[in-house]
């Protein structure tokens, strides 16, 4: 699977956490993170990806017991909590620590 942006750029993934509904959460420095949904893990070809939250330069991804998803990088530790996880792609990060 390679991973594109809609201009067509070929996107490195930098981190790979997955959540325990066996979404496959990746970081993309382009982008931040995003989500791709388990029908999509055994999928050949192009991958579209759910649920983009803005970052930068993430270099770890973790889950953590409440579900919550923490990431490393240019913007410090982040944590999105596991509600702004399943809500629209639109959804903010909660806690940002520089």
């Amino acid at each position: 699977v390679s991973l594109r942006s809609t201009a067509g750029r070929t996107l490195a993934p930098s981190a790979l956490a997955f959540e325990a509904t066996g979404h496959l959460w990746i970081a993309v420095a382009e982008l931040g993170f995003a989500r791709i949904e388990p029908r999509d893990l055994a999928a050949s070809g192009t991958v579209t990806l759910a649920h983009v939250i803005a970052g930068k330069a993430t270099t770890s991804l973790a889950f953590d017991a409440t579900g919550a998803l923490w990431s490393a990088g240019a913007d410090g530790l982040v944590r999105v909590s596991a509600t702004a996880l399943t809500s629209p792609p639109t959804a903010r990060v909660e806690t940002a620590v520089a």
